[in-house]
């Protein structure tokens, strides 16, 4: 475990569960199997409804208070997928934005009961789409 991702999992506190690393790789297979990655890592929106993109965090955290975002139950993972997998609440992430996008280069956001994925991409992209199968 490296020092960003505990110092990710000290700013969230206890408002988080860590999923060991077996349950970590299923959560993970199964939200990218919706969720097709390219070759260099990034989803392939071009497969599915995007519902925001932007590198303004002013205008991602608008779009989360339109759409009633925030309160929901999310999963947390990483580029780095040796990482354990997180829950949480997208409120918690966005108050800790900092330390968690500083944990791996790329950063995902899960909301199961909407079927929604947030993308921090390295490049300060922000990335909100939606599995319509």
């Amino acid at each position: 475990m490296t020092t960003l991702y505990q110092e990710c999992l000290d700013a969230l506190g206890s408002n988080i569960f860590i999923f060991n690393l077996e349950h970590s790789t299923q959560k993970a297979e199964k939200i990218f199997k919706s969720f097709k990655l390219t070759s260099w890592g990034r989803v392939d929106w071009s497969t599915k409804e995007t519902l925001f993109q932007s590198n303004n965090f002013n205008d991602f955290l608008s779009e989360l208070h339109k759409r009633n975002f925030l309160n929901d139950k999310c999963l947390l993972l990483w580029g780095d997928m040796s990482l354990p997998v997180l829950a949480t609440d997208v409120a918690s992430i966005v108050n800790n934005r900092d330390d968690v996008t500083a944990v791996s280069f790329d950063t995902y956001v899960f909301i199961e009961n909407k079927s929604v994925l947030i993308e921090f991409w390295h490049d300060g992209m922000i990335t909100i789409g939606i599995a319509k199968e």
